[in-house]
């Protein structure tokens, strides 16, 4: 079996930005990107024996969790959010995925206009405008508009982070 990196594979190392910090298991995205023609075969090969046996080294499970601050009082620990920095080279496994299924959902027709998160080209924003014209359609020809709205964002800041662990 011969087996050769993607195009798709090497302008993903390519994107990588130089700036951003290593996980844990200390390759910088900059040494990546910078290899990314002689690294994408060795890669492809690590990323197929992963997706065939099911099974992710563990190194790209772990993650140095660093406080940023939100707003108020810096003395405060609610006044941070935790960001994760995570494995480069599990990234560029996620992103491939990503854009591989994203290319086949779109192709099916599978994602429906309804759907606004995690779709290039829309977000939150684009979500809110639909609804908003929606409601205001459904308005203007007479009907009656109930609306339950929820913001979940709170939620994420709440959740015990031993439990996010197990």
């Amino acid at each position: 079996m011969h087996l050769e990196p993607t195009p798709g594979s090497i302008l993903t190392l390519l994107k990588l930005k130089p700036d951003k910090s290593p996980g844990p298991d200390n390759i910088h995205p900059m040494f990546l990107r910078e290899t990314a023609y002689n690294i994408a075969l060795p890669l492809t090969l690590i990323y197929r024996k992963s997706l065939d046996e099911g099974v992710l080294p563990k190194e790209w499970k772990c993650a140095n969790i660093t406080p940023i601050h939100k707003k108020g009082l810096q003395s405060e620990a609610e006044n941070y959010r935790p960001i994760s920095l995570t494995s480069a080279v599990c990234k560029v496994l996620e992103t491939i995925i990503k854009k591989q299924m994203t290319t086949y959902l779109d192709s099916e027709g599978i994602i429906t206009n309804y759907q606004h998160g995690f779709v290039r080209g829309r977000s939150c924003r684009t979500n809110l405008l639909q609804v908003f014209e929606d409601w205001t359609s459904n308005l203007d020809e007479g009907y009656g508009v109930d609306v339950i709205y929820l913001d979940y964002k709170k939620a994420f800041d709440t959740v015990p982070h031993k439990r996010l662990v197990n």
